[in-house]
Parts: structure tokens; C-alpha cells; sequence
């Protein structure tokens, strides 16, 4: 009897034993076939792909990609891969996400400083360093050589802290006082505001000087009118030559033109 309970016995833990191998074999098969072991799939190099053919050639490897930031760099084309997450070579299983980052698809907008009346490389080196182009520079006749006087954009003044795309492409007027026997007439600008002036001024090939309001203004340059002006209007003078303006809100004001005269 104690034989046949022992063989009975043996036989229960013989069987139980080959059930937990059983189980144990299933388990490590499943848990291989679940996370892939084994399968490893390197991660190609994106730099320089746009998001959408990176993606494409992820998707054929069974991995997928996903734009997670995005920096402006001028150099390189919008849109297109700058760095990526594993990095290129790094062995992944399928189903990873690689994680982009892009170049900016819209450019960023550049501030234009002030570079009148700046020597010509100095302002030239200032708009080249924060992105914008010098594409020409237009001598003018001026009382100051090698002065910036104006800077212009598709044939329009530029002022100071307009936002321009970077990159754009610029031109410098610069003085010039080469022509010095080229006679003008002095135009009349009194009634006019600041703007106005200085357009019939520039086109008459003659500079703005100094700019002389009665009161500063605060953020109403628009409402001052010219009331006097340094040369008289009709008077024959050489190209190049400085009008001082005095400019005011009030109506009253006369022009005082009699002759020519200095601020101070």
C-alpha cells in the first residue's frame, strides 16, 4: 500500500513539474513574440529630409516619426529635419517614434534699426548680422560723404522698427558729396508734415537736417506741420545741401523763411 501511494506520489510531482516547463516555455514564446525579441531595426540618418519624406521612409521600416519642436535656422530650408530622437544608427524595435525636430516653415521677422546718418560699412555689417541683405548701395548728393541717408525696400523708405522677412534684400542711399556743382531750387515744405517733406526734399536732391519740434512729440509725429524751413523756397542752392525743419502742432504758427538760419 505505502509503495503504491509513493509511486503516486512521485508520479503527481513528475506531472506537475512538466506542466510548469509547459507553462514556463509558452510564457517565454509569448513575452518573445510581444516585444520582439531579437528584432532591431537601426534608425536611419533624417537630417536634411522634410518631416513628410522622413516619415515615408520610416513607415517602410516600420517605424513611425513626430514633429516635436520647431527653431529657425536661415541656412537651412523650411521644414526640413534638424535633429532627431534616437539619433541616426540607434537600434530600435518596430513601433518606436522617432521624434523631430524641424526648421521653422514661416521665416522670422527682422526689426530694422535705425542706420541713418551711420557710416556706410558700419551700417552694412549691422543689417547683414541680424539677417537682412544689402543688395545695392545708390550714391546721392549729400553735404556728408559715405553717410547712410536713407534705406529702401521694393522702392519705399524704410523706417526704423519695421519688421521685414529675414533675408530680405535692402538698398542703402549713401551721401556723396562728389557733385558739388549741380544747382537745384529749394521747393517749399512749409504746411507739410514730416513724411511729405522729406519726399519732396529727397526727390529735389537735397537732405533733411535737423529736425526741430516745439514740443516733443508722443507718438504724433503725424499731427506736426513744417512752419519753417532753413533755405528759402526758390532759392538756388547746390545739390546735396541740408534744410532744417521746424515742425509744430499748432495752426497759428507763420512761417519765419526770411533767410537762412541755424538752430543755434
Amino acid at each position: 500500500m505505502k509503495l503504491i501511494i509513493s509511486k503516486f506520489f512521485w508520479l503527481n510531482i513528475l506531472c506537475a513539474v512538466i506542466v510548469l516547463i509547459i507553462a514556463a516555455l509558452v510564457t517565454l514564446q509569448y513575452l518573445k513574440i510581444k516585444t520582439n525579441h531579437g528584432e532591431a531595426i537601426t534608425v536611419p540618418n533624417l537630417s536634411g529630409m522634410y518631416a513628410e519624406e522622413a516619415e515615408e521612409q520610416l513607415k517602410d521600416l516600420g517605424i513611425t516619426c513626430e514633429v516635436v519642436d520647431s527653431v529657425y535656422e536661415r541656412n537651412k530650408g523650411r521644414g526640413e529635419v534638424l535633429e532627431q530622437t534616437p539619433k541616426a544608427g540607434t537600434l530600435v524595435k518596430s513601433g518606436r517614434v522617432i521624434y523631430l525636430t524641424i526648421n521653422a516653415k514661416n521665416k522670422q521677422t527682422i526689426t530694422v534699426p535705425d542706420v541713418t546718418n551711420m557710416p556706410i560699412r558700419q551700417a552694412q555689417r549691422m543689417l547683414e548680422a541680424i539677417g537682412l541683405k544689402v543688395e545695392e548701395i545708390i550714391e546721392v548728393p549729400s553735404e556728408y560723404n559715405d553717410l547712410v541717408l536713407d534705406i529702401t525696400y521694393k522702392g519705399n523708405s524704410i523706417k526704423p522698427n519695421t519688421k521685414l522677412p529675414d533675408g530680405t534684400a535692402v538698398i542703402l542711399e549713401v551721401g556723396s558729396n562728389g557733385i558739388t556743382d549741380e544747382i537745384v531750387i529749394v521747393p517749399s515744405v512749409i504746411g507739410m508734415t514730416k513724411d511729405a517733406a522729406m519726399e519732396i526734399i529727397k526727390r529735389n536732391n537735397l537732405i533733411v537736417g535737423r529736425l526741430d519740434y516745439d514740443l516733443p512729440p508722443n507718438n504724433n509725429e503725424s499731427s506736426y506741420i513744417i512752419y519753417w524751413q532753413s533755405k528759402r523756397a526758390g532759392q538756388q542752392v547746390n545739390a546735396g545741401s541740408r534744410i532744417d525743419l521746424k515742425l509744430s502742432t499748432d495752426p497759428n504758427k507763420r512761417a519765419q523763411n526770411n533767410s537762412e538760419e541755424e538752430f543755434f
